[in-house]
């Protein structure tokens, strides 16, 4: 509602004075003196422009203004005034393309765009240096916000929005906690329905961007349930966070639940840990009928956020630890750290992500590209290298003498060997990628005197292969009659010969695989097999 009131001017006023006060000017200091009505115009204090950064809800561009009490958001179509008194929450989250960040402003009173209302504002902006202006004397920047900001401020892009937004909004401004993925990042790819995003796991609530953006508190969660993906049809590559709210939360009715779906296999130590030592209820499905893993278990170190973006870390993982909150100076610096950080490669940072997200089968088809060129197989020494065939085909390889000496390994598959049996105890649900993942962090992160441990057995395992070989002569290649082509006869199994002995895990299997099957009459041969060693490694 609007009210319009005309003031005629004062006729005893000298029009020829410009600084006196009109009668409408002189009413409008009267009400809002009589009313006690706090000014809600001023001049900006800090703008960002329209192409510094785009936001991803509502959809569009929009420059914002931030003045003494409110925002202004000033598009081409709509302009918004907000209050910082109706800001919930601030959030400042890195994209996996360590190009962007997310900036989320979390609204009490949504704002409206037609018949749509979006309580969650996402604006991504780059980490490009950028500078701001401040329209404040030193004197009022150092009286009202106690000299945190300063006349003009330079610093990358994301940083100067947050700073500004907590300096004058006066609101914290949350960043990512302990949590982190398999490739060390703070988010998990996954799907809200049709719609692909990004799942932020902090140190008190879920954070989900951007279609829709969701925010689940840990005090609002009944359970979650880690189930797996495509309804369990056998595939191994993804699975399924089922997130379920208390009742109290939506109203006392049927407790509503988001799933959260196609999270890559890896991540599932992650998640796993984490959640638990949040001491979220887990409702594991993949174990028998509802068991519940109370028990956290081991899983990848994870790096300290600390050292990213700065903050005391109050608390550490306890359930009464807060978010981080911002800090702008470590973030700065942080930003440096990454950008020279050379041991990590571009598939350990993630692939650029932008509005729309890279999809799980891009995923595949480039790991089965990667893995096609590890896996090449290389020639053998002992190959007639005057063998010149068609390029199409493949070489034949001849016989391995079973007498010649062991190859010598590396130091890395040394200590894959050493450590698999450890990690594939304390990660029961990782994939053979997973463990081999795992143990390929593990080894980066050896310290040097741990790793001249592995080189130096390295060293000793080549001169046992190079003595041995001194010592070895190879047999002559005597081939059949047929050329060497056919296939070795499979020897024939003698009928009177006793039976291997069993280990506990087949006596295991065999007692409990009927009673699992008539649990799980629909379950898939592979999906039973996954279920006996999941109970088995329970009880072992």
């Amino acid at each position: 509602m609007a009210v319009r009131f005309y003031i005629p001017p004062d006729p005893e006023a000298d029009p020829a004075d410009k600084t006196a006060d009109t009668a409408a000017e002189l009413l409008q200091q009267r009400i809002m003196h009589s009313a006690n009505i706090r000014k809600t115009t001023g001049d900006v204090i800090v703008s960002f422009a329209q192409n510094k950064g785009t936001f991803l809800t509502p959809r569009g561009r929009y420059s914002i203004e931030l003045y003494d009490y409110f925002l202004r958001l000033r598009g081409q179509k709509y302009d918004y005034k907000i209050k910082y008194d109706d800001i919930n929450r601030l959030f400042l989250l890195p994209k996996p393309d360590e190009v962007h960040m997310a900036f989320v402003i979390a609204l009490d009173k949504p704002i409206r765009q037609g018949q749509q209302r979006y309580q969650y504002l996402v604006l991504q902006a780059t980490k490009e240096p950028d500078e701001v202006t401040v329209n404040l004397d030193e004197e009022t920047l150092k009286n009202e916000y106690g000299g945190e900001l300063q006349p003009v401020m330079r610093g990358s892009l994301s940083n100067l929005v947050a700073k500004t937004f907590k300096v004058i909004a006066k609101k914290k401004v949350f960043i990512p906690g302990k949590f982190s993925n398999a490739a060390q990042q703070a988010c998990v790819k996954c799907a809200v329905r049709a719609n692909e995003g990004l799942l932020y796991p902090l140190e008190k609530q879920f954070v989900f961007i951007h279609k829709p953006p969701i925010l689940i508190r840990f005090n609002e969660l009944e359970s979650v349930e880690f189930q797996r993906y495509a309804g369990g049809q056998g595939s191994t590559r993804n699975f399924d966070l089922c997130v379920n709210l208390k009742s109290s939360v939506t109203g006392g009715g049927t407790p509503k639940d988001y799933t959260f779906s196609g999270i890559d296999r890896s991540d599932y130590a992650s998640l796993y840990n984490f959640l638990s030592g949040k001491k979220i209820p887990i409702k594991n499905l993949q174990g028998s009928a509802g068991v519940f893993l109370d028990e956290p278990q081991a899983g990848p170190p994870v790096y300290n956020e600390d050292e990213i973006y700065g903050g005391p870390d109050e608390g550490g993982l306890e359930e009464d630890s807060e978010d981080e909150d911002f800090d702008e100076d470590a973030a700065a610096a942080a930003e440096e750290d990454i950008s020279d950080d050379s041991d990590m490669d571009d598939d350990e940072m993630g692939s650029e992500v932008d509005e729309d997200l890279d999809s799980d089968l891009e995923e595949r088809r480039t790991d089965a590209k990667k893995k096609k060129k590890k896996s090449k197989p290389a020639v053998d020494e002992d190959e007639d290298e005057n063998d010149e065939e068609s390029p199409k085909k493949k070489r034949k390889k001849s016989k391995k003498d079973p007498k010649a000496p062991k190859k010598a390994m590396s130091a890395y598959m040394l200590y894959a060997g050493a450590a698999r049996s450890k990690v594939v105890a304390e990660n029961p649900d990782a994939s053979f990628g997973g463990i081999t993942q795992i143990i390929a962090a593990d080894f980066k992160k050896l310290s040097p005197e741990e790793r001249t441990k592995w080189d130096e057995k390295a060293n000793d395992d080549k001169q046992r292969y190079q003595d041995q070989m001194e010592d070895y002569s190879a047999p002559e290649d005597n081939n059949d009659s047929d050329g060497g082509n056919k296939a070795k006869k499979k020897a024939k199994k003698d009928p009177n010969a006793p039976k291997r002995a069993m280990t506990a895990y087949f006596f295991f299997m065999n007692e409990s695989r009927d009673r699992i099957k008539k649990e799980n009459p629909e379950a898939s041969f592979s999906e039973i097999v996954s279920q006996i060693q999941k109970l088995f490694a329970m009880i072992h």
